[in-house]
């Protein structure tokens, strides 16, 4: 026989306290004897008689309750000889993303996490933590138990098929046993279906106590004057729509703005008017809810030329070239034959002006660049190869071209809530002298429409997802179209290029994103980022006298800082945290057959036992009732 919880045996000792009562009872009467009483004193000594054998069976009744409530409270089982199981791992899964940081009834929930581990865990046994980005296996508690206390947040998301994979290749045929600390955020049914049949999850999900949470998603230039620019921050509200949010932002650390945000949607946009120079910055919120989301960093750089590729034949170029003038942008406009691949990478919109046709190499180029975050537009060609275009933009956009019937159609659907025209109308559009085309094709897939005919089928069109920035017209706009004549055909091209730099003023943690310069350096020469706390050495590549930066081990860390050639600093750069986690709120689906704790007491309670065999218990529990009614029965039938 073995218990759950042994320590209560000690209680035990409390048997005691019924004998010592019995025995206070144990007087002693003084016999008096009086004459001609003799049948009166034998009715007396059978009445204490009686007496006697009462007290000695309410003192064993009373002990055998005692005992059988301590007994059932310490939970006897007995451990099950048919289980086929001879061997088992426990295995605890501990979420340490940046959603973790909400407050529950018993403060951070990741917090709470570590200190319930070190609490309930068992202190002898081996057993194998994970985390987001960390592995202590087979490990004991008490030799961890500092660096479980040093474990931070992490940008990288949790995910459940990762780790149980990683669980269930550790040893074969054996049975694991899971505790996996979440608040559940990011988890879906299809993770949870394709668990190992080996694992057993036990979820502790505890409640979120907080009511709303405030992220800044991102911060842009907007030029104003020749003097001043427009910082556009937007900000998201979750949960409870927010109000009096203090908002600050902050110049070489010195702040320059200072505002209060409310909310009376889940989306907010507030612009603060700065001297146009290059600087470093960051906008500040005051939120209780995450703190991770609460401060965006920032790089406004010098001005310089936003570099623009026209692919195709020059005469059909002309227009662009007067959209892209020389005191904003560097426009180059080169025929197919003469092409320079090397030279895309370095543009931020690059347009195919009518292609017949894409060569492969130029397609594998174009589709590198999109990855990188370069912004892509397609005019097709009249006669366009559409089966070799639908295999290509199938693979870097999940959308294809569908041919239609030539018909002469009105363009009148302007999107304007589009990121094209943003800023670009005061009003709502109406009495607008509508361009026309000649339709050729439809698009099908992944898009969403920029300008549409009047029958809804889109003229331009935006591919793939928000961070692939491809545009697609379905119609060339050099025969049978005077789009090149319309008002619109400026601030549709003009955002291509601008919208493109207006992203660039910080990177994403984790994310494949590159970064440029002209630097000339030696042949064992690296550049480093640094900034007051740290200093790192991200992957670089030296190409055409050009030293190209990628960004998607390091750094790790949010913040501003400086490119540095030795002592000699060359650019800044800002990073920030994935706004992935903001959320907190997101509903949770679950299958039917997990089961869901929200606090770790009566996980570990059935962890660590060995077998569900508590007969013993029932047994104790009902002979302690019968016990209580049998003292019950001899107070008020035995006299």
């Amino acid at each position: 026989m073995q218990f759950k919880h042994p320590e209560i045996l000690y209680f035990l000792f409390l048997l005691v306290i019924p004998v010592l009562v019995h025995l206070f009872q144990l007087r002693r009467f003084q016999k008096e004897y009086f004459t001609n009483v003799r049948l009166l004193q034998q009715l007396l000594s059978q009445t204490r008689k009686s007496s006697e054998i009462k007290k000695w069976l309410l003192l064993l009744v009373r002990s055998l309750l005692l005992a059988t409530i301590i007994l059932a409270f310490a939970q006897p089982y007995f451990t099950d000889k048919n289980n086929v199981v001879t061997e088992e791992e426990l295995h605890i899964v501990l979420d340490n993303s940046f959603s973790m940081q909400a407050q529950g009834r018993q403060g951070e929930l990741f917090k709470r996490a570590i200190q319930d581990i070190m609490t309930w865990a068992p202190q002898d046994k081996k057993i194998s933590i994970y985390t987001n980005n960390e592995s202590f296996k087979e490990v004991n508690v008490a030799s961890i138990k500092n660096d479980l206390l040093k474990l931070n947040y992490t940008f990288q998301p949790f995910s459940v098929q990762q780790i149980s994979n990683e669980i269930s290749n550790n040893k074969q045929g054996i049975q694991k046993k899971v505790i996996i600390y979440t608040d559940g955020l990011g988890i879906d049914e299809n993770q949870i279906k394709n668990l190992p049949e080996s694992l057993i999850p036990y979820w502790i999900i505890p409640e979120v106590t907080l009511t709303n949470n405030v992220s800044i998603d991102s911060v842009y230039i907007k030029p104003k004057t020749d003097l001043f620019d427009d910082l556009v921050i937007q900000l998201s509200c979750y949960g409870q729509l927010a109000a009096n949010i203090p908002l600050s932002v902050l110049k070489q650390n010195q702040p320059i703005a200072k505002t209060t945000v409310s909310f009376t949607e889940s989306k907010k946009e507030v612009v603060v008017t700065v001297p146009k120079s290059a600087f470093q910055g960051e906008v500040v919120i005051e939120d209780k809810a995450l703190l991770y989301d609460n401060k965006y960093y920032f790089s406004v750089a010098a001005p310089q030329a936003i570099k623009v590729m026209s692919i195709g034949a020059l005469e059909k170029s002309a227009f662009l070239s007067r959209i892209y003038t020389s005191d904003q942008f560097k426009f180059t406009s080169v025929d197919l034959k003469d092409l320079n691949y090397n030279e895309i990478e370095k543009q931020e919109l690059v347009v195919l002006n009518e292609l017949k046709e894409i060569p492969i190499a130029l397609q594998n180029t174009l589709e590198q660049f999109v990855q990188k975050g370069g912004t892509l537009t397609l005019i097709p060609a009249v006669d366009s190869d559409e089966k070799s275009m639908n295999l290509w933009l199938q693979k870097i956009t999940g959308s294809r071209l569908t041919s239609e019937n030539p018909i002469k159609k009105l363009i009148t659907q302007i999107h304007a809530t589009h990121p094209l025209f943003k800023g670009v109308f005061d009003q709502s559009i109406k009495h607008f002298d509508y361009p026309y085309s000649q339709a050729r094709w439809n698009v099908s897939g992944r898009f969403s429409s920029v300008l549409s005919y009047q029958d809804g089928n889109p003229f331009l069109a935006s591919l793939g997802a928000l961070n692939r920035r491809v545009y697609l017209f379905t119609t060339p706009i050099h025969e049978a179209c005077n789009f090149k004549n319309s008002p619109l055909v400026v601030p549709v091209f003009y955002n291509m290029a601008v919208l493109q730099k207006q992203l660039g003023l910080s990177y994403e943690i984790g994310k494949n994103q590159t970064w440029t310069t002209d630097a000339v350096v030696q042949k064992d020469e690296v550049l480093s980022l640094v900034n007051a706390t740290q200093k790192v050495i991200p992957l670089q590549q030296i190409n055409n006298n050009q030293v190209k930066l990628t960004f998607q081990e390091e750094p790790k860390t949010a913040g501003n800082f400086k490119v540095n050639q030795g002592d000699k600093t060359i650019g800044t750069l800002s990073f920030n945290y994935p706004r992935t986690e903001s959320d907190i709120f997101k509903p949770i689906v679950w299958t039917e057959n997990q089961t869901i704790f929200k606090n770790s007491e009566a996980v570990w309670d059935e962890v660590l036992t060995v077998s569900n065999d508590n007969w013993v218990w029932r047994w104790l529990v009902l002979l302690t009732l019968l016990l209580l009614i049998t003292e019950i029965l001899i107070q008020k039938l035995l006299k």
